[in-house]
């Protein structure tokens, strides 16, 4: 940062590449089978960017353009019909109840401190079940950075797939994952927007930490921060397990069946999913896939 400073340079909107003295290398791993003939590139992303991501790295560039193919875990754009219809259905308390009835007294409290310059959003958004809430929060990190989902990864990259003709494979359903969110109970519900409050009002910095360590490849930094945003014990832990490891195994298994194609693809997920002891490169290794890192330190 005090490089770029002294250069002229703004790191809040000068390109990563363009910016000396800074290590660009997302994580990276290439995928292979010994008994398939199809090699995949895995690139870890930041699902909602900023514009200063591109252009990416050369190996970026590099595996995007001898991809026959591009897998990502949804297409926002294509399914966004049905990731409203799944959201909807599971977003509102049951049977006219509202979030001051399920929520903790010191939750409702801190929610409340949340939306006391607006308390009539609040009005609004009270039949919601917390883990919605959660979602909706801004962070005041990500407006301070300017953060937009047009700018993340793979958006950026479907929308070059498309210009190129290039298919794009979805690897999830948008039921599947909002099932991962959906699916606690009281209690973690609870938990979830607790922390989400906590982390608000102490103005986290999570999102400008992971994508430092998503920039430089940092996966142990990455892992910490992984666990920061989604512990994997106490009332928190059914959650990790739902958003990762059972949502990993599945995508796992599928980038395994993919490398029967005999062309090279890119893979595209988010770069949590790399990250610590549930990362998906363990599960995939245990499915017989050789996962080799690219360019990491």
């Amino acid at each position: 940062m005090a490089l770029a400073a002294g250069l002229g340079l703004s790191a809040a909107g000068c390109a990563y590449r363009n910016i000396p003295g800074w290590r660009y290398q997302p994580p990276m791993f290439s995928l292979s089978r010994p008994d398939a003939p199809g090699r995949l590139t895995l690139l870890g992303s930041v699902h909602a960017g900023l514009t200063r991501f591109y252009p990416l790295p050369d190996q970026v560039e590099a595996a995007f353009n001898s991809a026959s193919r591009l897998l990502v875990e949804l297409d926002p754009r294509v399914q966004a019909g049905a990731i409203r219809s799944a959201t909807a259905a599971a977003a509102l308390l049951p049977d006219g109840g509202t979030i001051d009835q399920v929520l903790r007294a010191p939750t409702m409290e801190a929610l409340t401190r949340a939306f006391q310059a607006d308390p009539w959003a609040l009005r609004r958004l009270m039949r919601l079940r917390p883990w919605v809430m959660a979602l909706l929060l801004p962070n005041a990190d990500d407006l301070a950075m300017l953060v937009e989902g047009g700018d993340g990864i793979e958006t950026h990259l479907i929308e070059r797939s498309r210009r190129r003709g290039l298919p794009v494979v979805e690897l999830e359903s948008p039921a599947a994952q909002i099932a991962a969110f959906a699916g606690g109970s009281v209690e973690e519900d609870d938990a979830v927007l607790a922390l989400r409050l906590a982390q608000r009002s102490s103005w986290d910095r999570t999102y400008s930490e992971i994508v430092d360590a998503w920039r430089r490849g940092d996966l142990a930094a990455l892992a910490a921060l992984k666990e920061r945003a989604f512990p994997a014990s106490g009332s928190t832990a059914a959650l990790r397990r739902r958003l990762f490891t059972e949502r990993d195994q599945a995508m796992a298994i599928r980038l395994r069946d993919e490398l029967d194609s005999p062309t090279p693809g890119l893979a595209v997920i988010g770069v949590l999913h790399l990250a610590g002891p549930d990362a998906i490169t363990g599960i995939l290794s245990t499915l017989g896939v050789t996962v080799g890192p690219i360019g990491l330190p």
